[in-house]
């Protein structure tokens, strides 16, 4: 036999990921909630950040430390992978300290993936826990000795945080800031609230046996969601901010509110995003919410903005159609060189959906607004200033309006800058997201330039374009 555990090294390749603040912080509160926890304190000391929780304790430590372990917990939480802490271990800091309680025996364990990674050594292994008896309550506490070039959480990452734990703070569970590089005192997150909603949808119904709760409706003037339009949630946490139901058609800017969904549907590794049924949810929603969405769009748009916006998704249509053409001309010549072969196994249909919230129904689209499943294109209005956002689940890309730049496009109709923009967006997103299953595109090259290229190289002027349609 060989022996194929990984070697130190490979932390090397585990410390590059860049893991955001919020996400890190999302993956130990997780665990802490999985371990019972009804209290949560995030601490920053110095260059240490602490997670501390008054959960049943770590019933094997050294699986915190060892890669490919998954640690079952007593409850039935969100985590799938058990991958979660040595993530953010390799992503954000050099020692981890995991110091535990459980029934009377305190256990402390600590390693140091940088200085692992140096060692030269041919094989992972840690010191022996410490144990100790103790007359204490049950509580873990993660320690992180942050890397050089790591900074601690932003206010940003906090207040993303807030939203994704948004579910648990309802139901009771406290998150605290404790900052004592910045004087004393407990500073609590408090939940979100969902802006006032009209024409409000409410409706239970199951997907392949796996059930869904929706709450949707019309955003009153004035008010907005925070990472909208609708709140994707799965027990205690806030996967994502989705537009998923929406539709190609309509515009999601007046749109609001929350799908619940159960512990049966399945996450990506970082329970960020769902790994399947995306049509048929999409399908059972928008089925539910059609009338909603056809007031909200007529209260979204002026004639001009929707005339601008139908224009840019016109233009995104054709790159996009452009761009799988010249994916089947390369694969028909033989040509696969930087390309990426994508498997089309055709729309999935819902096969059994409550549409009225009463009776069992089946549902099968025949050339409506759901069924091209294209690219989206919408307008939205962020809480900061970046060009916009892309919705993988949703199928949609938006522009940002709060950016003055993306503010003077729109108020010019000048799409032909507008699509630059959604252009440079998704070839981002796709760059990032290759090999996760969260891209957009059917076709994929291996860096920024290449995707752009792609998706822009039939498009002329904007006069071009527009007289070529008239």
């Amino acid at each position: 036999m060989i022996d194929i555990a990984p070697l130190p090294h490979l932390f090397l390749s585990w410390m590059n990921t860049n893991m955001p603040w919020w996400q890190a912080l999302a993956e130990l509160i997780d665990n802490s909630l999985e371990a019972g926890a009804t209290s949560v304190r995030i601490e920053q000391d110095g260059r240490i950040l602490r997670i501390v929780d008054d959960g049943k304790g770590v019933p094997d430590v050294t699986a915190c430390f060892r890669l490919g372990h998954h640690r079952q917990n007593d409850t039935d939480g969100i985590g799938q992978y058990g991958i979660g802490i040595k993530s953010v271990w390799t992503s954000m800091a050099s020692l981890m300290r995991v110091i535990t309680v459980r029934n009377g025996i305190r256990t402390i364990a600590q390693a140091d993936c940088v200085a692992m990674a140096r060692s030269g050594l041919t094989s992972l292994q840690i010191e022996d826990p410490l144990t100790s008896t103790v007359n204490e309550p049950n509580g873990t506490t993660i320690e992180l000795h942050l890397r050089d070039g790591k900074n601690l959480p932003s206010e940003e990452a906090l207040e993303v945080i807030r939203w994704a734990f948004t579910p648990a703070l309802r139901s009771g569970l406290q998150i605290t800031r404790d900052k004592k590089t910045r004087g004393s005192g407990k500073v609590p997150l408090a939940a979100m609230n969902l802006p006032t909603l009209e024409d409000v949808v409410d409706s239970e119904f199951e997907i392949d046996g796996k059930p869904v709760r929706i709450h949707i409706g019309i955003v009153v003037e004035g008010q907005k969601m925070f990472r909208g339009p609708l709140w994707l949630i799965r027990k205690h946490r806030i996967i994502e901010g989705t537009s998923i139901g929406i539709g190609e058609r309509y515009s999601a800017r007046r749109i609001g509110g929350e799908i619940h969904i159960g512990k049966e549907w399945k996450l990506a590794k970082h329970k960020d995003s769902l790994t399947e049924s995306y049509d048929r949810l999409s399908d059972a929603i928008h089925a539910r919410i059609l009338h909603v969405l056809e007031k909200a769009d007529q209260l979204a748009d002026t004639f001009e903005s929707a005339a601008l916006r139908n224009e840019i998704q016109a233009m995104l249509d054709d790159s996009i159609n452009a761009g799988n053409d010249l994916k089947k001309e390369r694969r028909n010549k033989g040509d696969t060189h930087g390309t990426t072969e994508s498997k089309n196994t055709g729309r999935e249909r819902l096969r059994a959906a409550n549409v009225s919230g009463k009776g069992k129904i089946a549902v099968s689209w025949r050339g409506g607004p759901q069924s091209k499943r294209g690219i989206a294109f919408d307008w939205i209005e962020l809480e900061d200033e970046r060009i916009g956002q892309v919705d993988a689940t949703g199928k949609r890309v938006s522009l940002n309006l709060t950016n003055p730049y993306i503010a003077t496009l729109h108020k010019q109709s000048n799409s032909t800058a507008a699509f630059l923009c959604i252009a440079a967006l998704i070839a981002d997103h796709d760059c990032k997201h290759t090999g996760t299953g969260q891209k957009l595109l059917s076709f994929s090259f291996d860096d920024f330039a290449k995707v752009m290229g792609v998706i822009v190289r039939d498009r002329k002027e904007e006069k071009d374009h527009a007289e070529q349609r008239a």
